[in-house]
């Protein structure tokens, strides 16, 4: 049985894994209230190392959001700009 293809996984199919944490990066910046993760229609942190390594050098931010009693998602954001001195 072939394994099915997410449309994310084509979309880095081909980059090295640098050029893939840039896109996911550039990807992030478009979501400014996070990206959620591990859905249907979106990226699972499973099947995505460099998602993981992001995380894990802190350059994206992981977080749990309550949406009802028993049911949480997985939200990736950026970290906030740190705001110029005056």
């Amino acid at each position: 049985m072939k394994e099915r293809i997410e449309p994310w996984d084509v979309r880095f199919l081909y980059l090295s894994p640098k050029e893939e944490r840039k896109m996911w990066l550039k990807v992030l910046e478009d979501y400014p209230s996070g990206m959620a993760v591990n859905c249907r229609h979106m990226p699972s942190l499973n099947r995505t190392p460099q998602l993981r390594k992001l995380i894990k050098d802190g350059l994206i931010l992981r977080s749990r959001e309550c949406r009802g009693r028993m049911c949480f998602r997985t939200v990736l954001t950026l970290p906030p700009k740190p705001t110029p001195a005056p």
